[in-house]
């Protein structure tokens, strides 16, 4: 694997892709035109010419939307009246792609417009890969983290303008059930930042993934990770393609952490890789074709790093009926695409699930090359040196092209924690929680640049939903005068990002919770309380990655009793005796060595302990809990461990019960101590 460093020059540099508009005998489209540059070459900003930017259609093809179902279903009928040939079916905007016969394009057009059933026919247009460069060489990630280090032409940025990627990665790192569509000219999934990222078709995978049958019946046979529309074959990279411009897209998407390479605002999302460009560009209609497959597949987000000037009115319906946030470049034509005769498309429709991207350099200016719009370009992203996977390394493209993917990455992180949002809820997010970018005001609708981790504070509206805390006797060494008490709590939820940690107050008698116990992430905490009259009462709330906090919680309010070896209390049977003892709870315990002894306390509260001294002479003991033998305790210990919570449990708090505690005897140790017996009431 290699690092390079490319950049796109001449006449060619557009955002995503140059479309352009031919007859339909001017052959077939032109290769884009690139210039190797040198590692201090700028990229080109100049204006494109407007013959350059004229369109080209597929020779002899079109496409033609029908206004209602019963037109629809009578079009073989209107195909031989106009002497057309079926190609391929839309049947998400209910259209056709047909080739026609004995006529040129245009004649085809007019007639089929003059038809009432018609509500459309239009060129097939021809669209081209642009925006993007090869071997560039960039060593940090500026889009993601800008400090303020030098980008690859040794300009130093400028500090936070970037999408605070570390941030977000702190409260999420992607879901792989969110998948995004990068519909561009292929994806290596070879490549070990992309390997592991693929998406896979559930009704392909496994023993069906290469059985040369379409298993899952969408027409597609062994469309395992996605399709290839440009070569109409499974294959989603192909190397004599070269199909870098997607692979980089990918990678900044959602290039995995794996100690290789760079890291995608998204890691832990998948890739859908549907190509439809090739080494000389890509069809309108294959691109409808990638947008029906994703929308088919349930995909709700795609990136879409291509566009031109030829306005098509079938890939507009495509994308008004996808179902998708549709990330789109705005443009590398340096224009206004408000006032511009020739606006970049798809970027300039008016389609409310479209998210058009301009680039800005590591500075926070607009790039010299990205399109504008203050009504018609959203938001500004990263675009400028941006390095990411390139099939055998790493490479450092420019174009608005790299900005996009930065927003459907953050997307995606929308999507993760927030799967309910609607593709214009996840738009509405990311363009109001963007940060100022004031060089870009008046440039685009917001005048910002897209913010990962405050678009995650913005999608997660839901905080978290917790549980009320319950206490309980500990085991362990009793306190001198406190009681071991356990505060424990189940695991709070949260339908957005992950539960970040919890807040534990306790309230001593006064009813005021003014004490605070720091708990982190930690559900249970061990805390000394006094015995007597005082009531504890504790409450807890859980707060998520994004800050949001949960509603109190509060437990049952109780109080800690200890009764001392001689409590009136504590009924003894057989042979016991008070013997002062040195570490012991009140100073003295009662013992028992004879087999059938026993002790026994009749008490109501939620738990209850037994308190007794181990060491090498103690024996065993049955515990019994209302008349049922619930535990046999050795108390054996190789050294002397005075006042040991020997044994806890929980009850109801709403009846009487009794506890005893039987010894057992053992020959050579045979002796069993009350120090105290505990309750919780």
């Amino acid at each position: 694997m290699e690092l390079s460093y490319w950049s796109e020059g001449g006449r060619w540099a557009l955002a995503g892709l140059v479309m352009m508009i031919a007859t339909a005998s001017s052959g077939a489209p032109r290769a884009e035109a690139q210039s190797r540059l040198s590692i201090n070459d700028e990229i080109v900003t100049s204006e494109p010419e407007r013959s350059v930017r004229a369109l080209e259609v597929v020779p002899g093809r079109l496409i033609v939307k029908y206004r209602v179902q019963a037109a629809w279903e009578r079009r073989g009928s209107l195909r031989r009246e106009e002497r057309l040939v079926p190609v391929r079916t839309f049947a998400l905007i209910r259209a056709e792609a047909v080739r026609v016969e004995g006529r040129s394009v245009q004649e085809a057009i007019r007639s089929l417009e003059r038809r009432p059933d018609v509500e459309y026919a239009e060129p097939d247009y021809v669209v081209r890969a642009s925006g993007y460069r090869d071997e560039p060489y960039f060593d940090e990630l500026w889009g993601l983290n800008n400090r303020g280090q030098s980008d690859v032409g040794g300009v130093a940025g400028t500090s936070n303008v970037d999408l605070n990627g570390p941030e977000a990665a702190a409260v999420t790192l992607g879901k792989s059930s969110v998948v995004v569509a990068v519909i561009d000219d292929g994806v290596d999934f070879t490549h070990p930042d992309l390997a592991g990222r693929q998406w896979v078709n559930p009704g392909e995978a496994g023993a069906m993934a290469n059985n040369g049958r379409d298993d899952d019946g969408n027409g597609y046979v062994d469309d395992v990770n996605g399709w290839d529309f440009y070569n109409n074959d499974r294959t989603t990279h192909d190397a004599i393609d070269m199909d870098a411009h997607g692979t980089h897209v990918a990678g900044t998407i959602a290039a995995s952490i794996n100690g290789q390479g760079v890291v995608g605002v998204a890691p832990g999302v998948k890739i859908m890789a549907l190509k439809f460009l090739g080494p000389d560009g890509g069809a309108t209609t294959d691109a409808i074709s990638a947008i029906q497959y994703a929308a088919n597949k349930g995909v709700r987000i795609s990136n879409n790093s291509w566009g031109g000037p030829g306005y098509s009115q079938s890939l507009k319906d495509a994308i008004d009926q996808s179902g998708q946030l549709f990330v789109t470049a705005a443009g590398n034509a340096s224009i206004n695409q408000d006032s511009s005769d020739y606006p970049d498309y798809p970027a300039a429709y008016s389609s409310p699930n479209i998210v058009a991207v301009a680039a800005v350099d590591n500075r926070g200016n607009l790039a010299s090359f990205s399109n504008y719009g203050a009504k018609t370009v959203d938001i500004a992203a990263p675009g400028v040196n941006i390095l990411s996977s390139v099939p055998d390394g790493w490479s450092y493209y420019s174009g608005t092209s790299m900005a996009a993917p930065h927003v459907a990455g953050v997307a995606a992180l929308v999507r993760s924690v927030n799967a309910g949002l609607s593709p214009s809820g996840m738009k509405d997010v990311i363009l109001r929680s963007g940060k100022p970018a004031a060089l870009t005001t008046g440039k685009t609708m917001t005048g910002k640049l897209v913010d990962a981790r405050a678009a995650l504070s913005f999608a997660d509206t839901t905080a978290p939903i917790g549980y009320a805390p319950v206490q309980r006797l500990s085991a362990g060494t009793l306190g001198a005068p406190g009681i071991p008490v356990i505060i424990s709590w189940p695991a709070a939820t949260d339908s957005g990002t992950s539960v970040a940690r919890y807040q534990l107050q306790q309230s001593s008698g006064s009813g005021y919770f003014n004490v605070s116990l720091s708990s982190a992430l930690a559900r249970s905490r061990s805390i000394m309380l006094a015995p007597g009259s005082t009531a504890y009462t504790f409450r807890v709330r859980a707060y998520d990655r994004v800050g949001r906090v949960g509603l109190w919680k509060t437990g049952p309010t109780f109080t800690v009793s200890a009764l001392q070896e001689t409590s009136g209390s504590i009924a003894y049977s057989g042979i016991w005796k008070n013997q002062t003892m040195s570490g012991a709870y009140g100073g003295a315990v009662n013992y028992a060595t004879a087999a059938g002894a026993r002790a026994r306390l009749t008490f109501t509260g939620r738990n209850v302990a037994w308190i007794s001294a181990k060491g090498s002479a103690y024996g065993k003991a049955d515990v019994y809990l209302d008349g049922v033998r619930v535990a046999t305790i050795d108390l054996y210990s190789a050294t002397a461990r005075p006042r040991q919570v020997v044994f806890s449990r929980a009850v109801s708090p709403s009846i009487s019960h009794t506890l005893e505690v039987w010894v057992t005897g053992a020959s050579g140790r045979s002796r069993v101590d009350v120090d105290a017996l505990t309750t919780l009431r």
